[in-house]
């Protein structure tokens, strides 16, 4: 069971920061066969909180158990939309809206993206949200600490912020960019891939030695597969990548055209594949042309981006860059891929 609670949501610039929980539309059938019961609640709990936040409909909780989807904190006179938007997600069963909120406060959330921390919460005061944020700060490692956290007369946080702040920093580095931690009352939740079964043990044995005993630890991590270990790290992405384009060849283009050929067409599959389940990465996709071409360039680009884009691959990571004047022996029919 994935039961994830979030702070309310208005129509405010939080609406920003909210979309990073769910950066990857993962695709049901995709999922199903690569991933274990507990991922595929996981990737219909990001895909229930990507439409949601899409459609403007704010939530404090979303709980999937099997193909069953729980709906907490919607507002009034939208409920029903809610309902309709979700049973139209492929892979769920049935959706129910509670009326009672029991969740005002009690909630938080750290979210790594890259280099990045996106910290959600719910706080009662400026001085609150102030030590938060600076107990993280003083513990990130480097990375930029993205403030999403609201302020609500009568919230409370799950845990201290030094326990939070604490149990942040305790997370093994090769799990520091892939796993989510999602506070609740008295649990406190972890989800995302684990590159090896030695990385899993050390996670459940550091959470164990830090986490006093009134606080109960779910883990919904799960052991890496297929193109999931991409995520550690931009350099370990870049060689995945830069063996998908390799085996086949590359993103080619006929001569002058604007049209993948054949086998470049099957090269971006695979490399949409990749991008969907190793979320987080920039993707700077530099194109070629002959000399003096830069509108060709900047077209072909375009037609990969808007292909990735299609097929499930967040937009916000995907930027473009041309480079139409190149040496005479350099190759002018593709569309090379950088990671970071």
């Amino acid at each position: 069971m994935v039961h994830r609670q979030l702070p309310r949501v208005g129509r405010t610039q939080s609406w920003r920061w909210l979309a990073m929980l769910v950066l990857v539309p993962a695709v049901l059938s995709t999922a199903g066969m690569i991933w274990p019961g507990a991922a595929i609640e996981e990737t219909l709990t990001r895909r229930s909180e990507e439409i949601l936040t899409e459609s403007r409909i704010s939530f404090t909780g979303v709980e999937v158990r099997g193909r069953d989807v729980r709906l907490s904190g919607i507002p009034a006179g939208r409920r029903s939309e809610a309902k309709a938007k979700l049973e139209e997600v492929p892979g769920v069963r049935t959706v129910n809206t509670v009326t009672t909120d029991d969740s005002a406060g009690g909630t938080m959330s750290v979210i790594p993206r890259g280099r990045q921390l996106a910290v959600f919460g719910l706080v009662p005061d400026e001085a609150t949200k102030d030590r938060l944020l600076g107990e993280i700060r003083a513990r990130r490692d480097g990375r930029e600490v993205v403030d999403a956290v609201l302020i609500a007369r009568g919230a409370v946080l799950p845990a201290d912020p030094g326990l939070v702040a604490e149990v942040m920093a305790g997370v093994p580095a090769e799990t520091a960019d892939t796993v989510s931690m999602y506070w609740w009352s008295d649990t406190l939740m972890l989800t995302g891939p684990v590159i090896d079964e030695e990385t899993v043990v050390e996670l459940r044995s550091v959470m164990h030695d830090l986490l006093p005993a009134e606080i109960r630890l779910e883990d919904r991590t799960w052991q890496a597969r297929l193109g999931e270990t991409a995520t550690f790290g931009a350099e370990a992405f870049q060689e995945s990548v830069s063996t998908v384009l390799a085996d086949g060849g590359g993103l080619r283009f006929a001569a002058g055209s604007t049209r993948l050929t054949a086998a470049g067409a099957e090269v971006l599959n695979r490399l949409a594949g990749l991008l969907r389940v190793a979320p987080g990465m920039p993707v700077v996709l530099e194109s070629h042309a002959p000399e003096g071409e830069s509108e060709l360039a900047g077209a072909r680009a375009e037609a990969v981006r808007a292909q990735l884009l299609d097929q499930g691959v967040s937009g916000s990571l995907v930027t473009m860059r041309s480079s139409p004047d190149i040496a005479d022996d350099s190759d002018v029919d593709v569309v090379d891929v950088q990671i970071g």
